[in-house]
């Protein structure tokens, strides 16, 4: 009997970690890493680019002077706290504006002064610059976690991005790709688990402008009376640096409020939940502002009708988590799920309903709001409640969570859209790890769920902040370069990356990560992470098209409907039965039918760099003058597309030959590459591996070699026929 092809797309099922393999839909994967489920599509996840580093400042390296000079020679108020070597970062400086956001690096450290250099240790000639007038601040890079990343939208609209680690708080600036330090002292005491939670507030009423907008801000800790910590909030000031702002509304009078966990606004009111009154907590509480202005005299006093008031939910249950849903907030609590809902009585303007009493998530963070439901991740699964009903959304995985999250770090779970992308993140400490090390990726449109590793503390939005055009992109080390675009730009790109890589519309949303080391990535750019390749691989269900009949299967040839690329390899493992080792390994291109001469083996570059490479394929059959391409080369991917001439050899013709072109700066060759007569040119192709082998059940393992480039399957299809009697 001639082999059967059984045809495997689109994919929609994604990871499926609660049954057998061989009782698992065809589509499903019992392991999906550093890809996702798309519009039936199996992808490889993109990468991420570092955006820029939290910063701090305090009132010893207010700037005094900087030279015209080479080098520029900093003066400071007290310079004690630097050392030779130590990255800093200058902000706010008048006249000479070309070192603001900068990075540098300090040398010659007196008592006062420093000298400039750059990340090479070079001097930095400030002679040519701008002379300096006044102002100025010192920035050092305290590399600490990253614990919130918010938007704030001012009184014209724009939206700027708020940066918050362990202590401070920092303003991303675009135009130097920085971030600008605010305050000059700590503003919180945060633990490992002190996330900032933040609303945008705007009012058409305030104290001080005819026009309030601020982020209200707070880690979840009482200021107890203190400086740090508790309730906070930022509003456009000119300050060198501008501050932010501690925020203890009086109740009454007599008691004022020094913090809570949660903070939304709704229905014109500041609303704040989990309350710190004083000395005491109110773990079921819900306080809210007057309508309008949370500043105006007495506007959270509950004992005058028209101001403030507040709400305890009838339970002991501690509130934990919110999110927004249409005009209410789902609050999840300690062992309950509660709808926090406006009603008509001017006198209690909020309520409390009670919607079950399961425990839906156990972290601050661990919970996302959509238009219909909020879904939520607790140690007991993955729920969604939509006001009414809550249930369970995690029906392919409910193992997941309690067999692959570390319980006795929940706190540490952290949830996001990615709007562009329609696909919901949680970050998350994988088993023994103690801070979250991967990443839950559910996708909205297929339901399918997938992992990544990644190693990220929080996630926030972001948006363009320029518009990039073709100018702006330098064409020289010493051309200007405030964006810090690549260098000698060309249509082939840099790095990997071409123009189209960099975002060219003002206002583009953007999903931005925090690390544990003080930096904001920019997620979902490029093909690696920051210069780094990504792993990407998956394990299939079990196959047997005659299971039902106890019949084996022999595996024929598997082939796959991939999106063709230049550079990238894929290692198929074949595995049968029950076996946990493969039977057989193959490596396959991702490249049409171009014509393929022969394989490389091995490419050296001459002695001369510009004298070109010699590139060894055995019995190639070239001849001078053929003109060739070359793809799929691991190491020198300079040398990857073409058109190629080639020189003849008179050491070994047969298999070897030269290629004149300069050959400066190439990288090694380390594996792989094929020699082909036609250009790259189709988008997607079928690729064929033979297998062969007998079983009851067969499955396979695909991994991307290590490499910067896309991985999308669209289908799989193996073949198989069906092998003597029954199956014991």
């Amino acid at each position: 009997m001639s082999y059967q092809p059984f045809l495997i797309a689109p994919f929609g099922t994604g990871l499926d970690t609660d049954m057998e393999p061989w009782l698992l839909p065809q589509d499903a994967f019992k392991q999906i890493t550093n890809g996702h489920i798309k519009h039936g599509v199996i992808e490889k996840r993109k990468g991420f680019i570092e955006w820029a580093e939290m910063v701090e400042t305090n009132t010893n390296l207010q700037i005094g002077a900087i030279t015209t000079a080479d080098p520029g020679v900093v003066t400071v108020t007290d310079a004690s706290s630097l050392s030779n070597g130590q990255k800093i970062q200058i902000n706010y400086v008048s006249g000479m504006t070309e070192v603001n956001g900068q990075e540098y690096l300090v040398s010659n450290v007196g008592a006062t002064t420093f000298e400039l250099q750059d990340s090479t240790g070079t001097n930095v000639d400030t002679s040519g610059f701008t002379p300096y007038t006044s102002g100025g601040t010192v920035s050092t890079f305290p590399g600490e976690p990253i614990m919130g990343i918010h938007l704030w939208v001012d009184g014209s609209g724009n939206r700027d991005i708020l940066v918050f680690d362990r202590a401070r708080a920092g303003l991303y600036q675009g135009v130097n790709r920085s971030i600008e330090p605010l305050d000059t002292s700590d503003i919180f005491t945060s633990g490992d688990e002190d996330f900032v939670v933040a609303s945008d507030w705007a009012s058409s009423s305030g104290t001080t402008s005819a026009t309030l907008n601020r982020l209200y801000f707070t880690n979840g800790k009482s200021n107890a009376g203190g400086t740090t910590d508790g309730i906070r909030y930022y509003e456009a000031n000119s300050g060198s640096p501008p501050v932010t702002t501690q925020y203890n509304p009086n109740i009454n009078g007599i008691t004022e409020i020094r913090g809570c966990k949660l903070i939304f606004t709704l229905k014109q009111r500041l609303i704040l939940f989990h309350t710190f009154e004083g000395g005491n907590v109110f773990a079921q509480r819900a306080r809210w502002s007057q309508i309008q202005n949370p500043d105006a005299t007495d506007a959270w006093d509950d004992n005058v009708a028209g101001k403030g008031g507040f709400v305890d939910a009838p339970t002991g249950d501690h509130i934990i988590s919110g999110q927004y849903l249409k005009d209410n907030i789902i609050i999840f609590m300690t062992n309950s799920v509660w709808l926090f809902t406006p009603t008509a009585d001017p006198a209690l303007p909020f309520r409390w309903v009670k919607l079950n009493n399961w425990k839906a998530t156990d972290g601050k963070m661990a919970s996302v709001g959509y238009d219909r439901y909020v879904a939520s991740m607790g140690i007991r699964g993955i729920m969604a409640t939509d006001g009414t009903d809550t249930q369970r959304i995690d029906q392919r995985i409910e193992g997941f969570v309690p067999d692959s999250v570390n319980k006795d770090e929940f706190g540490k779970v952290f949830a996001k859209r990615d709007y562009t992308e329609r696909r919901l993140w949680w970050l998350y400490p994988d088993n023994e790890d103690t801070d979250s090390s991967a990443v839950l990726i559910y996708d909205e449109d297929s339901q399918a769920y997938s992992t990544y590793d990644i190693d990220l503390n929080v996630l926030g939005d972001g948006r363009v902040s320029l518009n990039y055009l073709w100018s702006d992109f330098p064409a020289s080390a010493t051309s200007v370069n405030p964006n810090n675009l690549p260098l000698n730009w060309d249509s082939a790109g840099t790095d990997g990356l071409t123009w189209q890589s960099f975002h060219l519309d003002k206002g583009e949303e953007l999903l931005l990560g925090g690390d544990r080391s003080g930096v904001v990535k920019e997620m979902e750019f490029g093909e690696d992470d920051n210069g780094t390749n990504i792993p990407f691989s998956l394990q299939s269900a079990a196959w047997n098209p005659w299971t039902t009949e106890g019949k084996q299967a022999q595996f024929g040839y598997l082939d796959l409907f991939i999106d063709t690329d230049e550079e990238m390899n894929l290692d198929i493992h074949f595995y049968k039965d029950n076996n946990e080792d493969p039977y057989l390994k193959k490596t396959i291109d991702l490249l049409p039918d171009l014509g393929q001469v022969g394989p490389v083996v091995d490419v050296q570059i001459k002695s001369t760099p510009t004298d070109g490479v010699v590139v060894y394929s055995p019995s190639h059959g070239l001849s001078a003058g053929d003109v060739i391409y070359i793809y799929g080369l691991q190491g020198m991917r300079e040398l990857n597309g073409g058109p190629y001439t080639v020189v003849a050899s008179s050491e070994d013709p047969e298999n070897r030959f030269d290629i004149e072109i300069d050959a400066t700066g190439f990288t090694a060759w380390t594996a792989n590459g094929i020699i082909t007569r036609s250009p790259f040119t189709s988008t997607k192709a079928w690729k064929r591996v033979y297998s062969g082998a007998i079983g009851y059940q067969h499955y396979i393992k695909i991994a991307s070699q290590e490499m910067d480039s896309t991985v999308r399957i669209h289908a799989l299809m193996p073949w198989f026929r069906p092998v003597g009697g029954r199956s014991i």
